[in-house]
């Protein structure tokens, strides 16, 4: 039964994947999100087996059926790391944590929610360098509202002053860079997303979220600052969010005890 729900659950993923990619491809345009799916080298409506997530993909040979120009990589990864957030959340809520109930299924949707947007905020700033708040701010009003439910009794909570601050605390570094930068260093929804962060993890596992966003972000700059100083062309900047968003997901493992936060740092010799 598990893995059936298990695989049923990845294939939710891949479904809400394939919708994101339409949020992704549509906004901003003044496109709206009803009326059927095109081909966007031939403008031709797409049929139903031109949909299926990540198997027409493969079926097609990632070239469109009408132009055989190549589809987007894109939309197979959306759709993949989509459907694995969601059968990760599966796992977690009712393997890991072994419950099986009314408010297991809540958490469960729940962190689905905050993982599509989490997906909208990552690949829409690594690609246009900007985070629209239609995709920042459901993340910080869900995790602000998560504080006043307690999921195992279904009734409303009230929060104590620690987990109230925790959200202004680890976001309030990012606000500071980015009034004093006027912009140039960090953006403001480089703060919404960090202030999300706090709430969601409390200031403690935010705040090692934080630190692991910046060290990952100071690797792949590493490793950007080598690529660019070989095409002199090349002046593009890296978002930061996508980086907040990887030391969301790994100090999140560490705050529901799926790893050890002490254990990892006696590794490193901290």
């Amino acid at each position: 039964m598990n893995i059936l729900l298990g695989v049923y659950s990845l294939v939710l993923g891949l479904m809400v994947g394939s919708f994101l990619n339409v949020v992704l491809f549509r906004y901003g345009t003044g496109m709206g999100l009803g009326g059927r799916s095109r081909c966007v080298s031939s403008g031709k409506t797409l049929r139903w087996y031109e949909l299926v997530p990540v198997m027409s993909f493969v079926i097609q040979k990632g070239r469109s059926r009408h132009t055989q120009t190549k589809i987007p990589l894109q939309y197979p990864l959306v759709e993949l790391m989509t459907g694995t957030l969601f059968l990760f959340a599966f796992w977690f809520v009712f393997i890991f944590l072994n419950q099986f109930s009314v408010s297991a299924l809540i958490q469960y949707i729940v962190l689905c929610v905050i993982f599509s947007y989490a997906v909208l905020v990552f690949v829409y700033d690594t690609k246009h360098m900007m985070i629209p708040h239609h995709f920042s701010y459901p993340l910080v009003i869900i995790s602000l509202l998560s504080l006043f439910f307690d999921y195992t009794n279904l009734t409303l909570a009230v929060p104590t002053l620690e987990s109230i601050l925790s959200g202004p605390l680890v976001a309030l570094p990012f606000f500071v860079l980015w009034l004093v930068s006027r912009g140039r260093w960090i953006g403001f929804a480089d703060g919404v997303i960090a202030l999300a962060m706090g709430w969601f993890l409390g200031w403690r596992f935010g705040l090692v979220a934080v630190l692991f966003s910046f060290w990952i972000g100071a690797l792949v700059g590493i490793v950007f600052l080598l690529m660019r100083s070989k095409d002199k062309k090349n002046k593009q900047s890296l978002p930061f969010a996508p980086f907040l968003l990887a030391g969301l997901g790994i100090s999140s493992l560490f705050s529901s005890g799926i790893l050890e936060l002490g254990n990892f740092f006696i590794f490193l010799g901290l």
